[in-house]
């Protein structure tokens, strides 16, 4: 995911957190700050990252995580990819 966002023009500044399996851009990914693994994610890091929008994979993050990012307020898009093209 980290990547994607990369990709889509964001930069390190603009991604306030990431898992520490995103290891791409090799040159730039080292300045997002790590919130924990796609299956437990430490909420507290997530919270105090204030994210404007957060993004997760439907195949990835627990329905739990992606429930309490609603009851905290956070925009939040789910990517649900079935196929690469």
């Amino acid at each position: 995911m980290t990547l994607t966002l990369f990709d889509f023009g964001l930069d390190a500044k603009s991604i306030v957190g990431r898992t520490p399996w995103c290891i791409h851009p090799a040159a730039s990914v080292n300045e997002v700050p790590v919130v924990g693994g796609t299956k437990t994610p430490t909420l507290s890091k997530i919270e105090a990252a204030q994210p404007d929008l957060v993004v997760m994979d439907k195949d990835e993050n627990p329905k739990a995580v992606y429930e309490w990012c609603l009851e905290q307020g956070y925009s939040t898009f789910v990517c649900d990819v079935r196929h690469p093209r």
